[in-house]
């Protein structure tokens, strides 16, 4: 999973990046599925005892988050605990700093009409490319087309440029709110330092 929402509760950042949002009353049915079909809930760091063994004595299930969406402590962290789950979120450095991914930026700015300037930024700065106004086109390719750090610099500038700081979206867990999931033991994980794509 990614993030965990409600759908009649959705900050401004969940309703432009939909994409990535479980509503939390379908989160809760896949667990509650999971577990009618008598499947074991384990933390990810188990498995390794458990694959160590030989083969697994019982249908095991692990549950993860990438990103570290700040909805998750809000919405995903009560319905695991109530089931007696402890999932593993996958995180990226920078965005518990407050960077967001670029993703969620390109999101917003098109949410907000403003599709058409940042296909102008990206055309300066990738000019090879033939970006798209079209607010899903442009949003597929600054993935498709990725250039690291370009493509992440434009976006946040042009970001600040018509909405505001980037800084002040906070859609992702805070160090501190990591340390309370690990004290309820959550593992933690690497996702690398700031979503670049590893093959470019």
């Amino acid at each position: 999973y990614h993030g965990i929402g409600d759908p009649h509760n959705m900050c401004e950042w969940e309703r432009a990046y939909t994409q990535i949002n479980t509503p939390h009353h379908v989160f809760e049915d896949h667990i509650d599925y999971l577990l009618s079909c008598k499947m074991k809930p384990i933390s990810l760091s188990q498995t390794t005892e458990i694959l160590r063994t030989g083969t697994p004595d019982a249908p095991y299930f692990v549950i993860t988050f990438d990103d570290a969406y700040s909805n998750i402590a809000r919405y995903a962290e009560p319905i695991l605990t109530k089931a007696g789950i402890s999932p593993t979120v996958f995180v990226n450095g920078a965005f518990t700093e407050g960077v967001p991914y670029y993703r969620v930026l390109c999101a917003l700015l098109n949410h907000q009409g403003k599709s058409s300037a940042l296909a102008t930024a990206l055309c300066k700065a990738v000019p090879n490319i033939d970006w798209g106004n079209n607010p899903e086109r442009l949003f597929d390719q600054t993935k498709n087309h990725y250039v690291p750090y370009i493509i992440e610099k434009v976006i946040s500038e042009t970001y600040s440029h018509y909405i505001g700081d980037p800084l002040s979206i906070k859609c992702h867990l805070s160090v501190e709110q990591l340390q309370k999931l690990r004290k309820k033991g959550w593992d933690i994980g690497n996702h690398t330092w700031q979503h670049m794509t590893l093959s470019t």
